[in-house]
């Protein structure tokens, strides 16, 4: 749309009326101010005023300067339904990342499941040691392939739905907050039940305590995992607007990145030695719960600054 069509349109009936409910949807799904989008422009809020109350339209060079901090484009900006098509995006991105949590949950699940697998066939069934290897190693690497896979098609959806253009409405974020600390208290609260529960019954189960040990965290790890998910959801498109206007934020949460994913395959690498070479395959799950804190830690070193 060039200088003379943004002219035509705003002498159209109703064309002002459209940009300014646009624009005032926009900016408040982005938690904007009238002053802080002035000040973003380069403008007076009493601009920024007039363009709400559908006055009269920006010049077209500030037009562009709005499709760019909203992430849409001129002609949905003016005469499109901005509502719905965010609507859209937000709906396709949520479906999309429920998907792959699901992958990453089931993936997690299908290894810890292997490691439980494992202890109870040693230390509760006492099978062959060929049996332990299939019931530890078949379900790992069917929770690696999904995890690949999920890995996989997120990168794929992550472009046809850019966390950047998404914007959750508050009251939804504000429901998901409510109930987050339950999600992450319930099986963190059944992981200390299991813990205790094997200190108690040691005497009793022997070698077996390790396998309910795993079993608990079989249980509870993936929940933590899906409630993690659930939060990046709804924490990674303010995350995303930030990286694409603060550089050294998009840095340091690629530094982050790139040390838990070293960090978690040492984890893995720790377990399998330690499974294999010091037949440690129901007693080397405190190394998963060690790669949990240290992930802690890091995020707190690496991300100090973040907020």
């Amino acid at each position: 749309m060039f200088a003379s069509d943004v002219e035509k349109e705003a002498a159209m009936p109703g064309a002002n009326d459209r940009f300014a409910q646009n624009l005032t949807l926009l900016r408040k799904a982005r938690g904007l101010s009238q002053e802080q989008l002035a000040e973003r422009l380069r403008v007076s809020r009493q601009s920024v005023s007039k363009w709400e109350s559908g006055v009269c339209l920006p010049e077209l060079t500030t037009l562009d300067a709005l499709c760019a901090v909203f992430g849409c484009t001129l002609d949905a900006l003016l005469r499109g339904s901005v509502e719905e098509q965010s609507l859209e995006k937000l709906e396709g991105y949520d479906r999309e990342w429920n998907a792959f949590a699901r992958c990453v949950t089931a993936g997690v699940a299908a290894i810890l499941a292997g490691m439980t697998a494992a202890a109870v066939c040693e230390t509760v069934l006492h099978t062959a040691e060929s049996v332990e290897v299939l019931a530890f190693f078949l379900p790992v690497v069917a929770g690696v392939v999904i995890l690949v896979a999920g890995g996989l098609q997120f990168a794929g959806w992550e472009k046809k739905y850019p966390a950047v253009d998404i914007v959750y409405p508050p009251e939804r974020t504000a429901a998901f907050d409510r109930r987050y600390p339950w999600l992450m208290a319930a099986p963190i609260g059944f992981i200390i039940v299991a813990v205790a529960l094997a200190g108690v019954l040691a005497s009793s189960l022997g070698e077996a305590v390790g396998a309910l040990a795993t079993a608990g965290l079989t249980l509870a790890v993936p929940v933590l995992v899906w409630a993690g998910m659930q939060k990046g959801k709804y924490e990674e498109p303010d995350e995303a607007r930030r990286k694409r206007d603060d550089p050294d934020f998009a840095r340091r949460e690629a530094l982050t990145g790139k040390a838990i994913a070293v960090l978690w395959l040492l984890v893995v690498l720790v377990y399998l030695l330690w499974g294999f070479f010091a037949d440690g395959w129901e007693t080397g799950w405190p190394v998963f719960a060690a790669g949990g804190l240290l992930t802690a830690v890091i995020a707190v070193v690496l991300e100090k600054d973040k907020e």
